[in-house]
């Protein structure tokens, strides 16, 4: 006789970082499920949070003394290293303590997975884990990412249940070995705090690029194309202005931008080159005409960046990198241009602000916010997920 699914189902949502977008993703998750009567506590670095939370994590900070020569470095690795052992251990004994059904895990260090799955058995807690990206976004990580990429590969196994954003995290979770009846796909959708300003006028022959400027966010590939398109005879009247809204966190970037500036004659480019408050993030995606996301090939997740601009009804260019091609080509949303090639988004983007609002592709982006990417759908069908593995 199967046991009675407990009518006040707790989970405990782990999210250590308490800033960016998985952060905000576990809030509206979290605060969904609690709209469906789901019990969500959320163990966190962070000091405020609108759920139930536990701020039991550390973050991840810099120092001034990490840009050190050489003992920079060293002493970065190893104040990271002890940061994650600390956050482990503090996992598990909330495990223990907590009386949980479902444990979810945001974020994955592979490292320690066989230690929280062998603390969810102890705890008759099931093991869910969320796989935002397939692969790490920073490729200087080698080492680290090898001895995460193969205790994933060990351990994956003693996981209930992952769940993928879309059918390109489910085939890369496949091809690490994780099999198919074990991956759920589950969507997500924009932030609540990303909404459309109202007061913003639409700019003719704005282009915003947005987000912090990692180095697969293929921004070499965008300044590449707005040469092309400087001296493209296609450009013919246009007055155009590119902002790259987003922080860049290597000198080198800031210098690359500038040099750009300074060759352009028609094109006019502006780097706010800062973290914005949300009110004034937004501003930007309601003001431009056209959002492009130019990431590259080693691009492996789907971005958020995207959703917005599904929001905020921006017109649509992005690289077939990563998920961000394959859904702006299933949503027929917007222009897809092959990774890597400056010449086909610089004349994407020509293209765009010629052919001004598309209202088919307006109406597209609409019905998946309505229908795919809408938090009410994603928190129903992550609680079905739950209540499968704990029936």
């Amino acid at each position: 006789m199967t046991e009675p699914i407990p009518s006040d189902i707790r989970i405990l949502m782990v999210e250590p970082t308490g800033k960016g977008s998985h952060h905000r993703y576990a809030l509206c998750l979290g605060g969904a499920l609690t709209r469906l009567g789901v019990s969500v506590t959320l163990l966190t670095s962070a000091r405020r949070s609108p759920l139930p939370f536990l701020p039991l994590l550390l973050p991840m900070r810099d120092s001034g003394c990490f840009r050190l020569p050489v003992l920079g470095g060293i002493l970065r690795r190893v104040d990271r290293a002890v940061r994650l052992l600390i956050n482990h251990l503090r996992l598990v004994k909330q495990i223990r303590a907590g009386h949980y059904h479902v444990v979810h895990l945001q974020v994955l260090n592979a490292v320690f997975l066989s230690a929280i799955a062998a603390s969810c058995r102890r705890a008759q807690a099931k093991l869910v884990v969320t796989r935002h990206n397939v692969r790490s976004h920073d490729r200087n990580k080698q080492i680290w990412n090898r001895i995460n990429q193969r205790c994933f590969r060990r351990n994956h196994q003693k996981v209930d249940a992952f769940v993928a954003h879309t059918d390109f995290h489910r085939r890369g979770l496949q091809a690490q070995g994780v099999a198919r009846e074990r991956i759920r796909v589950i969507a997500f959708a924009p932030h609540p705090e990303s909404g459309r300003s109202l007061s913003a006028a639409r700019e003719a022959g704005s282009i915003l690029m947005a987000g912090g400027l990692r180095a697969n966010k293929g921004l070499d590939n965008l300044l590449e194309a707005l040469e092309i398109m400087d001296s493209d005879p296609a450009l013919g009247g246009l007055s155009i202005t590119v902002r790259i809204v987003g922080h860049a966190p290597r000198p080198g970037m800031v210098r690359r931008i500038r040099k750009v500036v300074e060759k352009l004659e028609r094109i006019r480019l502006e780097h706010i080159n800062r973290h914005l408050p949300d009110a004034d993030f937004r501003e930007y995606f309601a003001r431009s005409q056209v959002l492009v996301l130019p990431y590259s090939g080693d691009f492996s997740s789907l971005s958020a960046v995207l959703l917005d601009g599904y929001l905020h009804d921006n017109e649509l260019v992005v690289t077939d990198a990563g998920a961000n091609g394959e859904v702006v080509r299933e949503d027929a949303t917007g222009e897809v241009v092959p990774a890597e090639n400056p010449h086909a988004l610089g004349m994407a983007l020509i293209n765009a602000l010629n052919r001004g609002h598309d209202p088919a592709r307006a109406a597209n982006r609409k019905h998946a916010l309505a229908t795919r990417f809408n938090w009410e759908r994603t928190a129903r069908e992550t609680r079905d997920l739950y209540l499968s593995l704990i029936s």
